[in-house]
């Protein structure tokens, strides 16, 4: 007989805040001096973390709008 899970399932809502806290906190984490060779912080912020962002951002906001229509 298998076990049923009992872990709860987060919403796509709760996934993309935290998301969006991780993005915050590894903005501050990759300010910090890099002695590693490769992409420097304001370079990958820019190319790899702020397009994911503002995907989320704009997901959110889409999502909004479309519950606000859906109520009228």
């Amino acid at each position: 007989m298998t076990k049923k899970l009992k872990a709860r399932i987060h919403t796509l809502s709760q996934l993309q805040l935290e998301t969006l806290d991780l993005i915050r906190k590894l903005r501050f984490q990759l300010q910090r001096s890099a002695c590693d060779p490769g992409m420097n912080d304001t370079k990958f912020l820019d190319m790899i973390v702020q397009p994911l962002e503002d995907k989320i951002y704009a997901d959110r906001e889409m999502a909004k709008v479309k519950r606000e229509r859906s109520t009228k």
